[in-house]
């Protein structure tokens, strides 16, 4: 192996401007070499959509733009997970989180964990509704965490009809 190319002038133009594998492939060197050099220099790394004369790179500015949402747009907001309200509105994804954050909107999809309950709430739960797929549904869980946590409180479950029991010990 032959000694470390320098990375020519007219390459180091490119830095920043383009991938750093379009930079080492013209310059017939490693990609990690270009992305040190860059590093070396302090020039952040190309990303495609990075409006340059906008603002300059890492630098945290909000742009927010004022809108005024009509009650037929909440009401697609209301109506819609997040991605489908933003393609009949012709929004981003981002403005639409936004203001379904702003009205109170719980997402549609996954949202995380469900609220943790006590004890007591999940044993009322049950004694209310009188079965795990109930307080599942209930809970917005699966009946596996369903029955963890009424075990969790102290609820002995009957087994259902359906459930075969394993005698061999």
């Amino acid at each position: 192996m032959g000694r470390p190319r320098k990375l020519q002038p007219e390459h180091q133009k490119l830095l920043g401007t383009v991938v750093d594998a379009e930079v080492a492939k013209l310059a017939g060197m490693a990609v990690s070499a270009i992305a040190l050099r860059r590093k070396q220099l302090g020039i952040p790394a190309f990303r495609k959509h990075r409006d340059k004369s906008v603002l300059p790179p890492r630098q945290n500015v909000q742009r927010t733009v004022l809108r005024t949402w009509s009650a037929e747009e909440d009401e697609v907001l209301r109506c819609n997970s997040g991605r489908r309200a933003s393609r009949i509105l012709g929004l981003t994804f981002l403005v639409v989180s936004s203001r379904r954050r702003e009205l109170g909107i719980a997402s549609l999809g996954r949202s995380g964990p469900a609220p943790l309950r006590s004890n007591e709430q999940i044993q009322e739960l049950y004694a209310r509704l009188g079965t795990g797929k109930a307080v599942a549904r209930e809970l917005g869980v699966s009946k596996q965490r369903a029955q963890q946590l009424m075990r969790r409180a102290g609820i002995r479950m009957k087994k259902s009809k359906n459930q075969v029991v394993d005698t061999n010990p």
